[in-house]
């Protein structure tokens, strides 16, 4: 802990160690369990975004159709939760989407979703159907989905793929029912 400098567990021992001296043993193991709650808390809830460039050539498509459809797509991995705290980052999404036409969010990673990140999401979504851009989810977990179909969000909004869980699957079922007249 100590030689490599770890900061959350050297800050829980220093305040486990005051509260030793200071008040008793029960004290200090509650100040202990309370920093460390807020410190896991404060790691989990970075919400992270990266973007990618569809490349039909990596996935393996060499459907004319669907490369010239998803030709200037761009895929968003999220990951981390959603939640009131990870909006700021959530705006931030229709800034690193320039010039493309279709958005792909793969969503595999996002754990949880509160109702203000919700809120934020389906703001953001509109706001991107607003501009013209086609939105597909894919790859949503269930709890994320649960609260997604709560806000009435892709009854509407986007069209959610969820089934496949990948970004080529998704590809291939969107253009499976683009073409066939459906989507």
């Amino acid at each position: 802990m100590f030689p490599h400098r770890f900061k959350g567990p050297i800050v829980k021992f220093l305040a486990t160690m005051a509260a030793t001296i200071v008040f008793d043993l029960t004290v200090a193991i509650v100040v202990g369990v309370s920093i460390a709650l807020v410190l896991m808390v404060a790691r989990l809830s970075h919400l992270q975004i990266n973007y990618e460039k569809v490349d039909m050539a990596r996935v393996g498509i060499t459907d004319a159709a669907l490369c010239s459809r998803y030709g200037n797509a761009m895929v968003a991995y999220i990951t981390g939760p959603l939640l009131f705290a990870n909006i700021p980052t959530l705006e931030q999404l229709p800034g690193h989407l320039d010039g493309c036409d279709t958005l792909l969010l793969s969503m595999r990673g996002v754990s949880y979703m509160d109702i203000s990140g919700a809120i934020a999401f389906m703001h953001v979504l509109s706001d991107l159907q607003a501009k013209g851009k086609r939105i597909l989810l894919c790859g949503v977990p269930g709890s994320t989905m649960a609260m997604l179909k709560r806000s009435d969000i892709g009854t509407e909004t986007v069209k959610i793929y969820n089934k496949p869980g990948y970004i080529d699957d998704t590809l291939v079922l969107h253009h499976d029912l683009y073409t066939n007249g459906i989507g």
